[in-house]
C-alpha cells in the first residue's frame, strides 16, 4: 500500500480534499500523544509515579489507547489507565470497575453470566473498596499514594489478564478451590509475578511495602502473597540485576 493510499484513503475517488486534509489534521494531532504514551507506559516501562497531576495531561490520549469497553472509576481513572497500559491484550476486554464497600480492599473476578453463556465474550469487574474492617481500612486505594494505587490496581488486571485466557471451565474450577489457603497462596503469587512481567515492579513494589505490613496483623493473609524482600528479588531477577 502506497503513501499516498494510506494518508488519504479516498485519494483517486470522490473524497473531497479538504476532508482528507481534514483527516490527516486529526491524525497528526493523536500521532504525537499515541507515541508518548507508548513510550511513557509500555509494556516494559519501569515508571516511578510522585504525583498523579505529572501524568494528567495524558489522560485523553490514555482514554483513547486503553479506555474501550471500561467503565472507570473517576476518583481513580488515572491510576486505572496507568495500569491498563501495561496491558494490550485487555485494550478490547470488557472491564467494569466498581467502588462499593467490600470486606476486601479490592478484588476482581469474571462477570458470572459471561462464563454460563456459551460462546459469550467474558466480561470482567474489579471491585474497588470504600470502607472496610478497621485493620485493612489504611490498605484501602484511597489511602495509599498514586504509585500504591497503581500497583494495586496492576495486580487485579493481573488477575483479568489470567482469566481471559484460560479456559471457562478451568476458571470455574479454580474458583471453587480458592478457599484452599496453599491454592489461594499458589494463585495470589503467580498473579503478582504476571505484574512484574508487564513491567509494574516499582508499581508493585511499592503497594507491598505499604500494605504488607496490615497484612501481616490480618489473620494469615501475609502468607498468601510475597513479601516486600520477595518481591524486591523477584523485581531484580525481572529487571536483570
Amino acid at each position: 500500500m502506497g503513501l499516498q493510499t494510506l494518508i488519504f484513503p479516498g485519494a483517486g475517488a470522490n473524497t473531497s480534499w479538504i476532508q482528507n486534509s481534514y483527516k490527516v489534521f486529526k491524525m497528526l494531532l493523536w500521532l504525537p500523544g499515541s507515541l508518548f504514551v507508548s513510550t511513557l507506559f509500555g509494556q516494559n516501562a519501569t515508571k516511578t509515579y510522585a504525583s498523579g497531576m505529572e501524568h494528567r495531561f495524558s489522560i485523553d490520549s490514555l482514554r483513547l489507547l486503553y479506555g474501550n469497553n471500561k467503565h472507570l472509576p473517576a476518583a481513580f481513572e488515572l491510576q486505572a489507565l496507568a495500569a491498563l497500559s501495561h496491558y494490550p491484550e485487555l485494550r478490547n476486554a470488557s472491564i467494569q470497575f466498581v467502588v462499593k464497600k467490600s470486606k476486601l480492599p479490592y478484588a476482581s473476578r469474571p462477570r458470572l453470566m459471561s462464563l454460563l453463556i456459551p460462546f459469550a465474550r467474558k466480561k470482567y469487574r474489579i471491585v474497588i473498596s470504600r470502607r472496610s474492617t478497621a485493620v485493612r481500612e489504611p490498605t484501602l486505594l484511597k489511602n495509599l499514594g498514586f504509585q500504591e494505587q497503581t500497583g494495586a490496581l496492576g495486580h487485579e488486571l493481573a488477575h483479568v489478564a489470567y482469566y481471559n485466557r484460560t479456559r471457562k471451565g478451568r476458571i470455574m474450577a479454580e474458583g471453587l478451590k480458592y478457599h484452599r489457603a496453599g491454592f489461594k497462596e499458589q494463585f495470589e503469587k503467580m498473579t503478582d509475578r504476571i505484574a512484574i512481567e508487564h513491567g509494574l515492579c516499582a508499581e508493585l513494589l511499592a503497594w507491598n511495602k505499604a500494605v504488607y505490613p496490615v497484612k501481616l496483623r490480618d489473620g494469615n493473609r501475609a502468607t498468601i502473597y510475597y513479601s516486600p524482600e520477595e518481591m524486591r528479588t523477584l523485581c531484580g531477577e525481572k529487571n536483570g540485576q
